[in-house]
């Protein structure tokens, strides 16, 4: 079964018009903060108007296949997608094999590149010389979580995937360069063979042969660490851990 998940709000008729099929699952959500392990996102125009070119552009470099859904398929608003990056549209009504077959397509043409995590993963262990996780960029994390998940499939490892968050009692964005503060420290928390990625404006820890205590330990001695060395800092952070599986 493919889980896709749907950008909108309780939109009730984006939900009328999704195929019921045993091939597909769909799970709304307002937020574009997706997980890495997210197999294909389907974007509605209406509650993503004004920046769907940027969103779209956003699960591109990530490798996370994406494509915007729109109840308008005149060729003005097709060509009005097009010109803000959109290549990849769902008119809706559509039946629920079409869409299965789009989603496939869609899932191969991602799938071609699978191996690239393989690559990524083997440069990093022939090339880093220094102390910490290897890091990884944030358009070869997907393809590496990927891997993982393939890998642990194999064996009878475990590994845990743990997000750092920011939050402050101050409106906006983190500042410049708190982010990279923040990511030089988690990277030397870890141990090599751990994997870091500073991912959107969170950032992502691939814990190898860690279990649920494990990762929380790890997770906090990061956080308790971070407290410690930026204790002028206006931002708290924060720890979720989830099993790769």
């Amino acid at each position: 079964m493919y889980n896709i998940v749907v950008l909108s709000d309780n939109d009730a008729r984006l939900k009328e018009a999704l195929p019921v099929s045993e091939e597909l699952s769909f799970t709304f959500t307002a937020s574009a903060d997706v997980q890495p392990d997210t197999e294909c996102v389907l974007i509605s125009q209406e509650h993503f108007s004004a920046d769907i070119g940027e969103t779209v552009s956003t699960f591109k470099r990530h490798g996370i296949p994406c494509a915007a859904v729109t109840f308008d398929g005149s060729d003005e608003n097709k060509a009005k997608l097009i010109d803000k990056g959109v290549t990849d549209i769902i008119v809706f009504p559509t039946s629920a094999e079409l869409l299965a077959r789009h989603i496939t397509a869609m899932l191969s043409s991602q799938r071609l590149g699978a191996d690239v995590g393989f690559e990524t993963f083997a440069k990093a262990v022939a090339l880093d010389e220094q102390r910490g996780a290897f890091v990884v960029h944030e358009s070869n994390f997907t393809n590496l979580y990927r891997f993982v998940k393939r890998l642990l499939d194999r064996s009878e490892k475990t590994a845990y995937l743990v997000k750092f968050t920011f939050s402050s009692p101050h409106k906006g964005g983190l500042e410049p360069g708190a982010l990279e503060e923040a990511f030089l420290i988690i990277k030397m928390c870890l141990r090599r063979g751990d994997v870091v990625s500073i991912y959107g404006s969170c950032i992502f820890a691939i814990l190898m042969g860690a279990d649920a205590d494990g990762a929380k330990t790890a997770a906090q001695r990061i956080v308790d660490t971070y407290q410690g060395f930026c204790c002028d800092s206006t931002y708290d952070m924060n720890y979720e851990t989830q099993e790769i599986k």
